[in-house]
């Protein structure tokens, strides 16, 4: 019988996530081909210079970010950290002769996984705490990603115009200019100036938001309307270089779609996970950054026996099964896995002790009088120090 489905969409997606960085190396091999070939042929030797490196830098910086934090995400499944990431860098960097189109195309994979997830929720509740994960993890990505995205779409914006950018005035035979060259630099520069305060502004905001994100996602707050509108200010001061600032304001629209859902807020007893991380430092904030989704009971899964051989791959999805959580988040290994391990390995070791302990009692022993190791009475010589057993 013919298979219903004629590819298989986890397959595609991990090809693409091995593709991805191809369209960027190319762009940055081709940029500086070009550039050795026009530098010394046009007399706009600043201007080229300019355009090429920003160019090269947006792409590598793309191209990292893509092999460091959504490659690792997509290979532990953990597609909805992501969706917004591949979406929104990829489009960004499909400015660059396409070369983000692997990029985007991986983006639609994901949203197909994140909607699946969606649709596989049973029961109102759960289908609740799903898209409020969901929206928290798309909120949190354009919250870490808006103010950098920022500086990219400047770089971005002197890639595609040069030194012309700060030239406001037009010159032509029929229509002389009048306005000093002075002017127009000065002109351009104060809209530059307005737009990086805004962005850095957006960015000393991040950490403070990721704390009312963790809130939300946990159910233990919601997003006000007035966080929107401050990060729709902020979004509009961006966007007056170049629309440098396109993304806080779709951060800003994602803040009011979510705060007009207007989702359920447990109360102190409901909530079993509420804990001090609002005083938390930034570091331990963002090794929290995968948990408190929904918990299982950790019977659900059994243990394997001491003598498993287990390798990282196969404490990670044990990890995942018990907790419901990711051991990874952008790249880094989150501390909640770390203590997981750290007490796994140890309830293992005592099984195991446990284990040695019985065997050994049950079988004929005798000590060495050198080290005072238990050696099995049918040897001659302790295996420990090599000294003669006594004859019982």
């Amino acid at each position: 019988m013919a298979n219903k489905k004629s590819y298989d969409p986890n397959k595609i997606l991990a090809l693409l996530n091995k593709l991805t960085p191809i369209p960027f190396g190319l762009y940055v091999l081709f940029s500086f081909i070009f550039l050795i070939v026009n530098l010394f042929a046009t007399a706009d030797m600043l201007d080229q210079l300019l355009r090429t490196f920003t160019g090269i830098i947006v792409a590598v910086y793309v191209m990292v970010y893509d092999k460091r934090y959504i490659s690792p995400a997509i290979q532990e499944e953990n597609y909805s950290e992501i969706m917004m990431d591949c979406l929104i860098y990829g489009g960004l960097a499909c400015v660059l002769n396409f070369a983000g189109i692997l990029l985007l195309f991986k983006g639609f994979f994901v949203v197909y996984f994140v909607s699946d997830r969606l649709d596989d929720a049973r029961g109102a509740k759960n289908r609740e705490d799903t898209k409020r994960d969901v929206l928290g993890d798309a909120l949190f990505s354009l919250n870490y990603s808006s103010a950098t995205l920022g500086f990219l779409i400047i770089l971005l914006v002197f890639n595609g115009y040069g030194l012309s950018l700060f030239i406001v005035s037009s010159v032509n035979e029929t229509s002389p200019s009048t306005t000093p060259p002075l002017i127009d630099i000065l002109y351009s520069g104060i809209l530059l100036a307005i737009a990086v305060i805004a962005i850095f502004v957006e960015y000393s905001k991040r950490l403070q938001e990721e704390i009312y994100i963790e809130k939300f996602k946990r159910a233990e707050d919601t997003i006000y309307q007035n966080d929107a509108t401050k990060a729709l200010w902020r979004g509009v001061f961006a966007c007056f270089f170049g629309g440098a600032g396109i993304f806080i304001i779709l951060e800003a629209i994602f803040y009011y779609y979510v705060s007009y859902l207007d989702f359920p807020v447990r109360t102190q007893t409901e909530s079993s996970s509420k804990t001090e991380d609002s005083d938390l430092s930034s570091p331990q904030m963002h090794e929290k950054r995968i948990g408190e989704k929904k918990k299982k009971a950790k019977n659900e899964s059994q243990s394997p026996s001491s003598s498993d051989i287990l390798t990282e791959k196969d404490l990670r999805r044990l990890f995942k099964e018990e907790t419901g959580k990711h051991a990874v988040w952008r790249g880094h290994v989150t501390k909640q896995y770390l203590d997981w391990k750290e007490g796994k390995i140890s309830e293992w070791k005592e099984e195991k002790l446990g284990e040695f302990r019985s065997h050994k009692s049950s079988t004929n022993t005798k000590t060495c009088p050198s080290c005072g190791e238990e050696v099995e009475s049918k040897y001659k010589y302790c295996k420990f120090c090599g000294s003669e057993l006594e004859k019982e």
